[in-house]
């Protein structure tokens, strides 16, 4: 299952906050989708390109809400020669409307058809099998962005077919941080704040740990969002004593160089950030996806290393973003 999250999808029509926003309503959508409960049928969900040519089954109240394509049937793909087709057709994906309905809380009452979607809406592809694999249908639910959004929190079997894709996986967030000479991190003392590289504008490097991967990019702390640089498998990074111990093969005549003025490379643990299996699973370089985690007053944790030589808080300062130390070394 892939369910890939591209912002040059999207490129040159929406400022920032209505991509963060759309981000925030594809996520929601497919952890939602992801614990569909059909009897007998297992259920895939994934993004869909665009929602594309029809014919559009509409579903709502009073307004469309809610979209239906219906492209393939037993593996074979559905044109229907006449609406009459069209409502047998969907007579036989019941039991996959009903868990669509239990699901989102929309009205699947159908009220009419359309040869083609409007523009903006997401697309969501629905695979659906039988039991034994059997290809039963393939469908595409095509909703606004702001509809899904309000689509409640998914409730889910945790032993039904596929239900695991929205769980979310959660793993240590670690921004790179400062580098300070080694006498000024020893001093470090509670009030203390250190500036980090993050700010409103600007991004810092981070990785997310997630089983045994690391998840390498450029994290945007004011609105949570994560673009993917690379995967890395996880290493540990070396003690504070072996990355700043003299090598035997150093040059005899040069000048030697005081411990204490040795720049100390930090990092910051923001605790914990997660995301759906769903979205862990279609993730590539350049994908972008909006964490679950920290927040402004978040707390942290000041490394050297593997080892913690500060914990506080992350406070702004002005349009950056620091540590404020409240206690030092592994206190607290």
């Amino acid at each position: 299952m892939s369910a890939s999250l591209d912002l040059q999808a999207g490129e040159g029509a929406s400022p920032v906050a209505a991509d963060l926003s759309d981000l925030v309503a594809r996520n929601h959508a497919l952890a939602v989708l992801a614990a569909l409960r059909a009897p007998g049928l297992v259920t895939r969900v994934a993004l869909d390109a665009e929602a594309g040519v029809g014919p559009w089954i509409l579903f709502g109240e009073d307004e469309p809400s809610l979209r239906l394509a219906i492209r393939d049937l037993s593996d074979a793909v559905f044109t229907p020669a006449d609406d009459a087709e069209l409502l047998v057709a969907l007579d036989r994906v019941e039991p996959v409307l009903a868990a669509i309905e239990a699901a989102t809380t929309e009205s699947l009452l159908p009220l009419g058809v359309e040869a083609q979607a409007p523009d903006g809406l997401l697309a969501l592809s629905i695979a659906v099998e039988a039991q034994d694999g059997a290809p039963f249908a393939h469908l595409v639910l095509a909703v606004d962005p702001e509809i899904a959004r309000a689509w409640p929190q998914p409730i889910f079997d945790p032993w039904a077919p596929g239900a695991h894709l929205a769980v979310p996986a959660t793993g240590p967030l670690v921004l790179d941080g400062p580098e300070l000479p080694a006498t000024t991190a020893a001093a470090l003392r509670p009030g203390d704040i250190v500036l980090t590289p993050l700010s409103a504008s600007r991004p810092g490097l981070a990785a997310l740990t997630l089983f045994d991967r690391r998840l390498v990019g450029r994290f945007e702390f004011s609105h949570s969002r994560f673009t993917l640089n690379a995967i890395e498998e996880s290493a540990m990074t070396p003690p504070l004593d072996i990355a700043v111990a003299p090598t035997e093969d150093s040059a005899p005549d040069a000048a030697p160089v005081a411990p204490a003025d040795l720049p100390v490379p930090l990092k910051v643990l923001l605790g914990e950030a997660s995301l759906p299996l769903s979205e862990l699973a279609g993730l590539r370089p350049g994908s972008t996806v909006v964490l679950a985690g920290p927040r402004e007053d978040a707390p942290a944790v000041l490394l050297a290393g593997e080892r913690a030589i500060a914990r506080g808080r992350l406070v702004p300062v002005g349009e950056a973003w620091g540590v404020l130390v409240e206690t030092i070394g592994g206190e607290g």
